[in-house]
């Protein structure tokens, strides 16, 4: 195989390699001039981008960290709702993700759930307000017996009832009457209805 030299020679292709290495130095040295001119801006577009970068990084660690906090400590206060409303946490957590997506708060889901339960309690002890207003939706005294410890049964048998034996139109005033305001803001998901509720 003939070496390349002996092919660029067929072909009248002269190479001055003293030419062409000086001409390599010439362009390494204008090169190396061009770099060191733009080192300046570099380094500073560079510290500006590792800092910016430091503090988006920053502000995303702090953002999970804050959401990380905020779950654990929802998660700790539906524990201690769940304690005191005697009603399984995950229970309780299926009325707040529930209450949620309908606008109502933790506080709006677990202040229904407990004025329904005192209301109970109440017309259990003898208060015969209490037990006209359970009456009026079709719930008996007997009814509540079983489940009044039971704040998901008892929400869930309060919405049923609210369903089938109260018109809308009145479904409001009943809802104030045994949960007040919270009640109020959990009037949405009540209207679902037990069936569309549990899935």
């Amino acid at each position: 195989m003939p070496a390349l030299r002996e092919i660029f020679a067929e072909y009248d292709v002269v190479f001055d390699r003293q030419r062409n290495l000086q001409r390599g130095n010439r362009m390494v040295s204008r090169l190396g001039s061009a770099l060191r001119r733009m080192r300046g801006p570099i380094v500073s577009a560079t510290g500006a981008l590792t800092a910016m970068g430091a503090v988006a990084g920053g502000a995303a660690v702090a953002g999970i960290q804050q959401i990380v906090s905020s779950t654990i400590e929802s998660t700790r206060e539906i524990d201690r709702w769940a304690n005191r409303l005697s009603v399984s946490s995950s229970a309780l957590r299926s009325w707040v993700e529930l209450g949620r997506e309908y606008g109502a708060s933790v506080d709006d889901v677990t202040d229904a759930l407990k004025e329904l339960q005192l209301k109970a309690q109440d017309a259990l002890s003898g208060g015969e307000s209490q037990a006209e207003m359970f009456e009026r939706i079709g719930i008996s005294l007997n009814d509540l017996r079983p489940i009044v410890n039971d704040a998901d049964a008892l929400m869930g048998l309060f919405t049923r009832r609210l369903n089938e034996n109260v018109e809308s139109g009145m479904q409001a005033f009943t809802v104030d009457e045994l949960m007040s305001d919270a009640g109020h803001r959990m009037l949405p998901i009540f209207r679902l209805g037990t069936r569309e509720i549990q899935r």
